[in-house]
């Protein structure tokens, strides 16, 4: 994996029985091309199982390999950093 970004941010506290969404935003265009708005487009859900307090999130670009047979995409996640 090669990370894109990462960056500290304002904590984010879940529990037991919240879900993370991975989603994005499609564009809608007139036949002009101009933006008439977005879509929100979930593609999957999973409930969360334990409380966690995030504070870092990475964008990161999977390389062949990291997944299997995957051959490239892009990821995100979000984690607890240590407090040291």
């Amino acid at each position: 994996m090669k990370e894109i970004k990462r960056e500290k941010i304002r904590k984010i506290k879940v529990y037991p029985g919240d879900s993370i969404v991975l989603s994005y935003r499609k564009e809608v265009k007139d036949r002009a091309g101009k933006v008439l708005g977005q879509n929100l487009i979930e593609v999957l859900k999973a409930k969360i199982e334990e409380r966690s307090n995030f504070d870092e999130a990475v964008i990161f670009e999977v390389e062949k390999g990291d997944f299997g047979k995957a051959k490239r995409g892009i990821g995100g996640a979000l984690f607890e950093s240590d407090k040291k």
